[in-house]
């Protein structure tokens, strides 16, 4: 029985098949290393796919390789809507954290019902630029678990009673022959019998062609399943006709049925058993690969000792020169000493040679037998994969013929029933087989490339061997006449010393008893050569594991290059940061000297006005002085006596009034050089701060050079990776990787050493930066305490206003006194000698009058001079503090920059 729950959950699950294409822009990548895009769902936060690494150039980045990716839905039953399901996109330097460059999501339940490829550009999250990650999704396959009904539209209902009848008793669970014998009027037709199955379908039970076909779930549930849904449509079968089990034919078919079933069965198991097969040969293969890589090391090992070979040729050349310009003083036996240690060297090193071909050749071997075994578990295969579909093919063609007989109506309809439904599902199972031996084809192609790989591999191999075969069979012949060279000048150099013969002979005898000993002595280094062989394998396992050591070295230092580079990326940022924050700073300053030379300019023209009102009421005083004088003069007409006296103090005045007139031009001229000096030092400020402008284009170049760097350290990047690629070549080469290594690492702690001593300047002039804010604000604290000065001063010149307007009114006064006095005079000049004897003593009274209101105007003048003269030095100080002040900042500011 089958489960209506299952059946509706599964109805409502939708899986489709999305093809995804990736296309990034606006890219700005520091280290230009290759990006990744993981394929990572919201529910379970687990990267399912992982696309081949593409490089960034000119701001793109573009993944050639397509992305498939398989998502299951669930319709929403009562809206027949799809769930959503979130994908998140996460492009990436690698698979560590720190190399996420950014991310992208989207809900792919939007596009799984599109009919056409769409495009959407997604900005990424997480990331410094704007960069924006182009997608484009196609629709490819969608498997939907629901009930395919459309075979049966062509099948008829004859009675509509007969059908609301099997209706009901399908739903109350009651055996078929029951509803058949209660049936009134029942039509002795097939037809009645379809519409029973057909109602049975649509009422709830699943027939077994409107099963979902999965092929991840291809196991022994799903044959036991298949299997009882057989068994169900062969009793429903039996029961619903009226004579079924008396048909031969029928019977027939039902054995054809349960054959068909097992044949199925068989394949799958057989499709299982090939899959587990295609697991062990990939095994194999990465095996044989790996045997592929140790004959290579091996011969670049043969390399590396031919090369070796090669300099003691070279030395043995040198030794022979040397033997021949020091013969005379050198012994015999020292020198035949060393030629035979050579030799036995050479020898060993042409046994290890040798065992090593052997070795070759054994892999090598082995190698072809294994070869030749995937071949033949290839053509078993297709063979196993072939027949049982060959048998297939004959047993369906049996069942055709057979099951055609020419019987009445009835068992035609039924049987055309039974040949859609045979027809549906083999068309399923035929399609799965296509499918699986598609795959089983493309994996045999895949092998078969692995195995062309490996047979020009082993080509390679041979002709390597033959080099090397035919460079020692070289070097062996080179010994041997050395050696025999080397004997014949020995020879020639005895016979030509007749005192040296004897020696000669004696040393031969010597030399040939030695001969004996050292035969014995080559026994027993045989026996020390295998254990120096053991101990070469040893080493060789060492050295691997020093390789690996190093890869591991090299992953670490390139981790290493990534984190400084970012460092870099960072300490640049700050630089940009603290830029910019210099050039604010000089803006301000740049503002608040502007603000002061505005200030100063201000308190030099009030000063000026000041001066000009000063130099205005000296002048009105001097007017004032006139009209005294010529009072004065008229008085003196009057009282001669005493002209004298007002004449020597009239002169000392005007001599005062002098000096006083020459101090007020020298302070004119002192402050016209003040605003000299301050204009030059205005403008010699400008000149600096065009100074550090340039400064800061220097500092700008300072930064294009250093991208200039950092494209260097890229280009190094790919360098060190195509070295690395090119490790296992030859020791040559990493020692050129390491040296170029150490020469990086040398320019990378060279830069690190250069910020961090940028950090330090940064700091230090942050510091100084901050020194001089406060001495700005004392600065402007100077200022208003300037500004509060200079209205008290103004308060206090509005004083001596006053007292000039007293003055003023004063003079007039006397003024109008000796007006009326004259015109007492003029009035009284007919009188008698007594009135200008009181005239006289009156005349005698004015002038002592006037002569202490000159005093008085002189005293007051004197203070005004006073008061002037101060305030004066008050502002020349305060000048002179500020101007000090200033050089200092402009000093300090050249340091900053310097």
């Amino acid at each position: 029985m089958f489960k209506p729950a299952r059946w509706w959950s599964e109805k409502n699950k939708v899986k489709v098949v999305f093809k995804l294409q990736f296309h990034a822009s606006q890219v700005t990548v520091a280290g230009g290393d290759a990006l990744v895009v993981s394929v990572i769902p919201a529910d379970t936060g687990k990267p399912t796919l992982k696309s081949d690494k593409a490089a960034v150039r000119d701001g793109s980045c573009l993944w050639e390789s397509p992305l498939y990716e398989t998502v299951k839905f669930s319709r929403d039953p009562k809206s027949d809507k799809l769930h959503e399901r979130i994908y998140n996109f996460v492009v990436g330097m690698g698979s560590s954290k720190a190399g996420v460059f950014g991310e992208a999501s989207i809900d792919l339940s939007n596009y799984a019902e599109a009919t056409k490829f769409s495009s959407v550009s997604l900005p990424l999250k997480n990331s410094k630029t704007e960069a924006l990650l182009h997608v484009t999704i196609q629709r490819i396959q969608e498997s939907v678990d629901q009930r395919e009904l459309g075979d049966n539209e062509n099948v008829k209902l004859y009675s509509e009673d007969m059908d609301g009848a099997i209706r009901g008793n399908s739903i109350e669970d009651t055996p078929f022959n029951k509803t058949v014998s209660n049936t009134p009027n029942r039509q002795a037709s097939s037809g009645s019998d379809v519409t029973m199955s057909s109602s049975e379908s649509s009422s709830g039970v699943v027939a077994p062609w409107e099963l979902p076909m999965k092929n991840d779930d291809v196991g022994p549930k799903s044959d036991e399943e298949n299997q009882k849904s057989w068994e169900w449509l062969g009793n429903s079968a039996i029961t619903c006709t009226h004579d079924s089990l008396s048909t031969p034919t029928e019977i027939f078919v039902g054995h054809g049925s349960e054959k068909l079933k097992s044949d199925i069965t068989a394949l799958s198991r057989q499709v299982d058993m090939s899959e587990l097969e295609l697991q062990t040969l990939r095994k194999q293969i990465v095996k044989e690969s790996k045997r592929g890589q140790d004959l290579a090391k091996e011969l670049v090992c043969l390399k590396e000792e031919r090369d070796a070979l090669k300099e003691e040729c070279e030395q043995l050349k040198s030794v022979r020169g040397r033997t021949n310009l020091l013969f005379d003083g050198v012994d015999s036996r020292a020198i035949v000493e060393e030629l035979r240690q050579e030799l036995n060297h050479a020898n060993e090193l042409n046994a290890n040679l040798r065992i090593q071909l052997q070795k070759t050749q054994e892999a090598n071997a082995e190698l072809l037998l294994a070869v030749r075994d995937l071949d033949e578990m290839l053509e078993q295969k297709n063979l196993e994969i072939t027949n049982p579909m060959k048998n297939v093919d004959e047993k369906s063609r049996e069942a055709g013929p057979i099951s055609q007989p020419d019987d009445d109506d009835d068992d035609e309809e039924q049987k055309a029933l039974e040949e859609l439904v045979r027809e549906h599902s083999d068309a399923k199972e035929a399609y799965l087989l296509e499918q699986q031996i598609m795959d089983l084809h493309s994996e045999i192609e895949i092998y078969r490339r692995d195995r062309d790989e490996l047979e020009i591999q082993m080509e390679q191999l041979a002709l390597d061997y033959e080099i090397l075969k035919q460079e020692n069979h070289e070097m062996s012949c080179k010994l041997e006449q050395s050696q025999i060279k080397e004997e014949l000048k020995m020879q020639f150099e005895c016979s030509s010393s007749d005192a040296a013969t004897n020696e000669l002979e004696s040393q031969v005898e010597n030399l040939e008893n030695e001969l004996n000993k050292r035969s014995k002595e080559y026994a027993d280094s045989l026996v020390t050569i295998s254990e120096l062989e053991a101990r070469s394998k040893s080493l060789e396992e060492e050295l691997e594991k020093q390789a690996r050591g190093f890869e591991a070295d090299l992953e670490a230092l390139m981790c290493s290059k990534v984190e400084q580079e970012q460092r870099a990326i960072r300490a640049e940022e700050m630089l940009k940061k603290m830029r910019w924050k210099n050039a604010n700073t000089a803006e301000r300053l740049q503002e608040e000297f502007r603000r002061l030379s505005m200030q100063m300019a201000s308190t030099f023209e009030a000063n000026e006005k000041v001066v000009s009102k000063a130099l205005a009421e000296v002048n009105e005083l001097l007017l004032e002085k006139c009209h005294l004088e010529e009072m004065l003069r008229k008085t003196s007409e009057e009282h001669q006596s005493v002209e004298g006296h007002y004449e020597t103090r009239l002169g000392e005045l005007n001599s005062q009034v002098m000096s006083m007139t020459n101090e007020m031009e020298q302070q004119k001229k002192h402050a016209e050089e003040t605003q000299k000096a301050l204009s030059d030092k205005i403008l010699i400020l400008r000149d600096e701060l065009e100074t550090h402008i340039a400064k800061n284009k220097i500092l700008s170049e300072e930064m294009a050079s250093k991208e200039t760097l950092k494209h260097e350290l890229k280009q190094m990047r790919l360098s060190i990776k195509e070295m690395e690629l090119l490790v296992e070549q030859g020791n040559d080469e990493r020692v050129e990787l390491e040296s170029r290594l150490v020469m990086v690492e040398n320019e990378a702690e060279g830069t690190h050493e250069e910020l961090r001593k940028m950090s330090c300047l940064v700091k230090a002039k942050e510091s100084e930066v901050a020194n001089l804010q406060s001495e700005l604000d004392v600065l402007r604290a100077q200022c208003m305490e300037l500004k509060h000065s200079m209205l008290e001063d103004e308060q206090e010149k509005d004083k001596l206003r006053k007292q000039v307007v007293q003055l003023r009114s004063n003079v007039k006064k006397s003024e109008d006194a000796s007006n009326s006095m004259e015109k007492k005079m003029k009035d009284g000049g007919g009188r008698g000698t007594l009135e200008v004897v009181k005239a006289n003593t009156k005349s005698n009274k004015l002038p002592s009058r006037g002569s202490k209101e000159v005093v008085n105007l002189k005293e007051k003048i004197k203070l005004l001079e006073g008061q002037i003269k101060l305030k004066e030095t008050a502002l020349e100080t305060s000048t002179n503090t500020f101007i000090q002040k200033e050089k200092d900042l402009l000093n300090k500011i050249d340091e900053l920059e310097g």
